[in-house]
């Protein structure tokens, strides 16, 4: 849990003071901003404190059972309950503020308490919790759009524990907010009767730890009462969308995380919306921010938070809907990506290098379980965008069900900048979306319109894609059922099958990337777009093309992916959609190495034959990684141009052929199979650009060059291992013109670096 940052600073005249607590209200009431986490509400002056509750336990109207504290009277031989004052000491009674562990109070013997010098805020649930008996928890909870400030008076009772329960569902479940005392008794009465069966009755219900709240007929009693007040439009949505942007920049994406955030403060948060980031960089520790016009309002910081751990990612999730409840919940994932697996020491979707972790596609999985859980089931988001490279994949999609209505992702490396955020949300704010589909659509649309348009028109490609989840399941039982047809017809196919699979549309030399093989395939080559690989087997497998007919007929009909973009030249097939399909240089990621997780632990794999097609293909001769680790290329040169830095990997299909690579650089984004780029030098504004191996790399040889986007500048490159650097001058380089530098040949004993002489002039005649 964050804690606050208390803000402390000038201190000024009574009457600057209640200036000050009141344009506090009035902020409050325009931004609906909670601070019930503890942190700060938006202001950029030194915020009252002046918030303070003072109340007392009251629980006398329940006949509590002995085992609970209950006192026993004797009346003529027969024992029975007391009617009022059941507990004698209600000092075993502490009470918390929800989400705000900083603000506490024990009770006194009397039930007396007093909690003071809280921010002020719009809502505020008190729980007391009996130090004997953890599920025994009574609750208060107030809620005022203008605003919680001065003293409030508190009776935390069996009624007020009605109310709070329900008034805590129906916004968390809904998105509604309602002043519990608004809840009448006749709407509590189920409620009651439910909380007091267990207190005086039957115990042992919350004895073992289950809380009050989560007993069976007290949480239908509550989920009855709040269904019947959102049906009936009771209380208020304070906001039409919360969007919650998680960043996981404690690695070479630190700089650009930050510039996004500048990109939401200049555009500010769309209409009718609340934006709220959690930042986590290498320098500045882990933040939350609120998002306004020109400005963050830090909520909350603290330090050494691992953002790959899915407890953290879960927490932000739960605290945003409690925070700041909506009609509809987006959140936004933003960090490295490479697909559905981490490999050696990579990322799936974020990566922490202080803490060396990562999060991989279940961990996801995991976090979305628990971040969307709220009273009596789940809140599915309204929208999950992932703006990290290569997650467009259905073992992604199919895994992530249940937690979204829509999701957005690309099939390829995003660009070197990511979304633009600040065009998103100016679209956000045109037309605010009715759905996580408008949502989507709104993204996808600025997400291309950004690259299109003048700085970076002709620099980058890209895809996007939006996913209907619902529409998922359906297509993984047609996916099934071509993927079994493929299988049965494996003993005759299989060399045609890997034929297909390394076949390339382009084999010539040159600065070329994945997209040259003839299955569509992206910066990781066993990403390959699902409907090009169906089309491209129609001929190897007719005995499965009535399978292919019945899932293109389901895509074309159902639209599972309702929304796909490209800009660019390099993903011209793609649509929206990729799966896995590796070769022999990439298969064995595929098995788990190092205690990772395997492909055949995903859940397409479960439901489908394609991890038995995928094994069969590679049954023999996949290669094995070696240590690439302390392999690291920096390029840098002069400031007044822009310089790129190319680097050619083998192609996984052919590892052993020096001339058959794939080219990558930082413009197209930080990954690669085997290493990680630093931010492209258009993005970072430095004059350098690097590549970093990763842990295990494919061996065979790499390919070092350089261009020239602008300017002309003599290139430095410094190519080093832990054991060895070499440094190499090049030849001026001109716009237009590359300059190659070396080969580095990596074997599972060595890393050798072969300098590329520039050819000599001919001799004259």
């Amino acid at each position: 849990m964050l804690r606050p940052r208390i803000v402390t600073g000038r201190t000024g005249s009574l009457a600057r003071f209640a200036l000050a607590a009141a344009f506090a209200v009035v902020v409050t009431l325009m931004t609906g901003c909670s601070g019930q986490s503890g942190g700060l509400p938006p202001f950029s002056y030194p915020i009252p404190t002046n918030f303070s509750v003072a109340g007392s336990i009251d629980i006398g109207d329940v006949a509590l059972h002995t085992s609970l504290g209950g006192v026993l009277s004797i009346d003529g031989g027969s024992v029975r309950g007391t009617v009022r004052s059941a507990m004698l000491d209600l000092s075993v009674f502490r009470i918390t503020v929800e989400d705000d562990p900083a603000n506490a109070a024990t009770a006194g013997k009397t039930g007396t308490f007093s909690i003071a010098s809280m921010t002020i805020r719009d809502q505020i649930v008190l729980r007391a919790k009996h130090s004997g008996h953890s599920g025994f928890i009574l609750e208060w909870m107030a809620a005022d759009a203008s605003g919680l400030f001065g003293t409030k008076q508190a009776s935390i009772t069996v009624y007020s524990t009605a109310r709070s329960f329900i008034a805590r569902t129906l916004r968390d479940r809904y998105g509604r907010r309602i002043d519990p005392t608004q809840i009448t008794d006749g709407e509590i009465h189920g409620v009651v009767l439910a909380i007091t069966d267990v207190l005086e009755k039957h115990p042992e219900k919350i004895t073992g730890g289950t809380r009050l709240d989560d007993v069976a007929d007290v949480r239908s009693a509550v989920d009855a009462a709040a269904d019947a007040l959102d049906a009936a439009q009771r209380g208020f949505y304070p906001r039409e969308w919360t969007i919650l942007v998680y960043q996981g920049g404690d690695n070479s994406l630190s700089n650009v995380l930050e510039e996004d955030i500048e990109e939401m403060k200049r555009a500010g948060p769309p209409a009718n919306t609340a934006v709220i980031v959690q930042n986590e960089d290498t320098a500045l520790g882990t933040r939350r921010m609120l998002l306004g016009k020109g400005k963050t309002t830090e909520l909350g910081k603290t330090a050494g938070v691992n953002a790959a751990d899915p407890s953290v990612l879960a927490d932000f999730i739960s605290w945003g809907y409690r925070a700041f409840p909506a009609r509809r919940m987006a959140l936004v994932i933003a960090s490295h990506g490479t697909g559905w697996r981490p490999g050696s020491i990579r990322s799936a979707i974020i990566s922490d290098d202080s803490a060396s972790a990562m999060m991989d596609i279940p961990a996801l999985q995991t976090a979305l379980a628990y971040g969307t859980k709220v009273p009596g089931g789940f809140r599915p988001l309204d929208f999950l965008g992932l703006d990290a490279c290569l997650m467009g994949m259905l073992e992604i999609a199919v895994q992530l069900q249940g937690h979204a209505s829509y999701l957005a992702f690309s099939q390829a490396n995003e660009p070197a900048p990511g979304w633009n955020y600040e065009t998103l949300f100016n679209s956000l704010s045109a037309a605010v979306p009715s759905d996580g589909l408008s949502f989507g659509r709104t993204a996808a649309s600025a997400f291309k319109s950004a690259y299109e348009a003048a700085p970076l028109a002709g620099r980058y490609s890209g895809t996007m894609s939006v996913v209907d989840m619902a529409r998922i399941p359906g297509l993984v039982t047609r996916f099934a059922a071509w993927a079994s047809a493929i299988r049965a017809d494996l003993p005759l196919n299989l060399n045609a099958l890997v034929g297909t699979r390394e076949a390339l549309v382009d084999a010539s030399y040159g600065l070329t990337g994945s997209e040259r093989y003839l299955i569509q395939a992206f910066e990781f080559p066993d990403h390959r777009d699902l409907l090009d690989l169906v089309s491209n087997l129609r001929t190897t497998f007719p005995n499965a093309n009535i399978a292919a007919d019945n899932m293109t007929h389901y895509i074309s009909t159902s639209v599972p992916v309702p929304v796909t973009v490209r800009f660019g030249d390099r993903y011209r097939r793609a649509t929206g959609l990729s799966i896995a399909f590796p070769g022999p240089g990439e298969y064995a990621g595929y098995l788990g190495p190092n205690g990772k997780m395997r492909y055949a632990d995903l859940a397409l794999a479960s439901a489908t034959e394609w991890d038995e097609v995928l094994a069969a293909m590679n049954e023999v001769g996949h290669i094995s990684p070696v240590d690439g680790r302390n392999l690291f290329v920096k390029l840098t040169w002069p400031s007044g141009a822009d310089l790129d830095l190319y680097i050619g990997e083998p192609d996984p299909g052919n590892a052993g052929d020096p001339e058959r690579m794939i080219w990558y650089t930082a413009a197209a984004g930080a990954e690669s199979p085997n290493g990680r780029f630093s931010p492209d030098s258009n993005q970072s504004g430095l004059p350098e650009e690097t590549w970093s191996a990763v842990r295990a790399v494919l061996p065979g040889v790499y390919h070092v060059a350089v261009s020239s986007r602008s300017g002309t500048a003599v290139p430095l490159l410094r190519l080093s291992t832990i054991a060895t650097s070499t440094v190499i001058t090049g030849e001026p380089v001109s716009p237009g013109a590359s300059f190659a530098v070396a080969r580095i040949v990596v074997s599972s004993s060595s890393i050798v670096f072969e300098p590329i002489l520039p050819e000599p002039p001919p001799e004259d005649e």
